[in-house]
């Protein structure tokens, strides 16, 4: 039910954060979390684990599919292999995104000194923080930044032909260390 903020978190065996937020830090995503609505949780610290799949071979556990999340903290983690729906006031600082599929909104987030490597997706940006974040060869073809700040980020690497920029406009030399930025939008 995502009309619910955290119903099916009921239980808090870990008690609360000093921030006040429901404590999972660590938490493993080992399976996917499909139709949530996440309200104030801190997954600091967290890891996707990763699992030996039968002719497959080694996959990465956990996704955050269909789901909304809302002022949850994400500190520190390895991200899961899928994000998908929404992601409002969210804190991503120094997360690691490895090889993640990304089909997002991202609203006042903050990513800052955060890793986001051979990211894949259609993702929007709206207010957020990208200070110092290392976005090296990620694909962020087709991306829309609304209002972002990109100081210190680097982008080597990175694609981000096709993406719209309103109201921000990273550095001429993080766009010229990019490998390909065609066709890119300012508004």
């Amino acid at each position: 039910d995502k009309n619910a903020p955290n119903s099916r978190w009921v239980e808090h065996p870990f008690g609360t954060t000093e921030e006040g937020k429901i404590d999972f830090r660590g938490f493993p995503f080992r399976e996917p979390l499909k139709y949530h609505y996440l309200q104030n949780i801190d997954f600091s610290y967290s890891l996707s684990l990763n699992e030996m799949t039968k002719g497959y071979g080694l996959s990465r556990g956990g996704s955050i599919i269909s789901s909304l999340v809302e002022c949850c903290s994400f500190v520190e983690s390895l991200m899961p292999a899928n994000l998908s729906e929404k992601f409002v006031g969210c804190n991503f600082d120094k997360a690691v995104f490895d090889s993640t599929r990304i089909n997002a909104l991202f609203e006042s987030c903050t990513f800052i000194k955060c890793k986001i490597k051979n990211v894949l997706g259609g993702m929007r940006f709206i207010n957020c923080n990208f200070v110092g974040a290392n976005l090296t060869k990620s694909n962020f073809y087709s991306c829309y930044f609304e209002n972002c700040q990109f100081d210190e980020a680097n982008f080597s690497g990175c694609n981000i032909s096709g993406s719209t920029f309103v109201g921000t406009k990273p550095s001429e030399s993080q766009i010229a260390s990019c490998a390909v930025a065609d066709k890119l939008k300012f508004m």
